[in-house]
């Protein structure tokens, strides 16, 4: 196990295999998204192998809307309701707020680049107000603050509600097989082998 944050922009992670196929078992949001980052420094060929025949099998969309709601949550809380806020913050909302939006409509993992969740999910009339908030972000300094943007934190109240109502109906839809996990860590170990 890793977790290493060499600074600010390298942040380090790794699982052994044991670890990454309970992760699997409990469709932990962490690991789809590690997986699917468009940004790799490095990975196996059995990974992807690994990954591409178990992910699809083992992702349960009610375990991932309840990481990435209670996330925007959490984060709502912390850092946007105050008269002025850093607008990065933002973000750290938004974000996942798309990512419940693209887990109820796609049932699937949601993509780690914020512009992908943006023109696929994010509602057309929230799309302006989101574009000026990032026009105005990237102006800032990191610890700059500006006064709270209503549209947007009215936007993620309503979501919030909406999303809380959602994950406490839904069904568990996790997959609770833990046969195939163990032909893949039966596989992992065949092919270090050789």
């Amino acid at each position: 196990f890793i977790d290493w944050e060499l600074n600010e922009v390298l942040d380090i992670n790794g699982w052994d295999i044991k670890k990454v196929l309970k992760h699997f078992h409990k469709s932990n949001a962490t690991l789809f998204e590690w997986s699917n980052s468009p940004i790799v420094y490095y990975t196996t060929d059995e990974w992807k192998e690994l990954y591409d025949r178990t992910a699809c099998k083992y992702f349960a969309c009610k375990s991932a809307l309840y990481h990435y709601y209670g996330t925007a949550k959490k984060n709502y809380y912390d850092y946007l309701c105050y008269d002025m806020v850093n607008y990065k913050k933002y973000f750290y909302v938004l974000r996942p707020i798309l990512a419940c939006k693209w887990i109820e409509e796609k049932k699937c993992p949601p993509p780690v680049l914020f512009d992908e969740l943006v023109n696929t999910v994010l509602e057309e009339d929230m799309k302006a107000a989101v574009e000026d908030l990032l026009a105005k972000k990237v102006k800032m300094s990191e610890s700059e603050k500006g006064p709270k943007v209503e549209v947007i934190n009215n936007y993620v109240e309503e979501k919030l509600e909406y999303y809380k109502s959602i994950v406490e109906t839904m069904e568990d839809d996790r997959n609770t097989d833990w046969d195939a996990l163990e032909e893949e860590f039966r596989w992992v170990l065949e092919s270090m082998r050789k």
